[in-house]
């Protein structure tokens, strides 16, 4: 579903604009919210290799999980 009202966002950025409304973020929460796609997205290229240990394990628990799903 599509909500034209909303300002357009790419899933990790409205995730952390809406999370933060409610709860406040740490700089490490904030950068594993907005990079767990990792390098795999033209965008995050900025954060490769700068990765605090927290975007690092959300990146490898995304990974895992999708090797896991496609095993199936």
């Amino acid at each position: 579903m599509v909500t034209e009202s909303l300002a357009h966002m790419d899933i990790a950025t409205r995730s952390l604009y809406l999370l933060s409304q409610h709860i406040p973020l740490t700089d490490e929460e904030a950068q594993a919210i907005r990079y767990q796609d990792g390098q795999y997205i033209q965008e995050n290229q900025s954060v490769a290799h700068k990765e605090c240990k927290l975007t690092r394990l959300l990146q490898y628990a995304d990974n895992w999980s999708a090797g896991v799903l496609e095993e199936r």
